[in-house]
């Protein structure tokens, strides 16, 4: 069994305010041990998919990132009824700025570079089909998409 100790090295939450461009390079740049950032987001069904990213693409298009110009899945992990289908089924992932990221840590998987177990940010995000918000955290505000909950119920 791994051993689990608590290393105060390690950054464990982005808080919303830490969000601009140049805040999340400085974090990244000083803690080497994240190797991912994922993309995740919750479909009408409260079904979760996320797309992982290696941590030097998402610093090299960071403000395609977060634009939610630069991830898309093919909807074949979500579940959208009424709002997408099998030939109009794009869906991108946009991520939620107003909400604390975090980094999962791997304590199994230690980095040889710094000795630190490798890290994955993960970014709440909504999801977008034709422009249009259609992740869960949409369905609780949104009189029109409680209807086609209630309708495909």
């Amino acid at each position: 069994m791994t051993e689990f100790k608590v290393i105060d090295d390690l950054v464990c939450i982005i808080p919303p305010e830490k969000h601009s461009v140049e805040d999340i390079t400085a974090i990244l740049e000083a803690h080497p041990e994240i190797k991912f950032v994922s993309l995740a987001a919750v479909d009408l069904a409260g079904n979760d998919t996320d797309e992982r990213i290696p941590i030097c693409d998402f610093h090299d298009h960071l403000v395609n990132y977060l634009n939610g110009e630069a991830v898309q899945t093919d909807g074949s992990s979500v579940v959208l009824p009424g709002i997408a289908t099998l030939n109009d089924g794009k869906v991108d992932l946009v991520p939620d700025s107003e909400v604390v990221w975090y980094v999962d840590y791997n304590y199994e998987h230690i980095d040889n570079k710094t000795g630190l177990p490798v890290g994955t940010l993960r970014i709440p995000s909504f999801l977008y089909h034709n422009g249009r918000q259609t992740s869960f955290q949409r369905c609780l505000c949104d009189e029109e998409f409680l209807a086609l909950i209630v309708y495909f119920k």
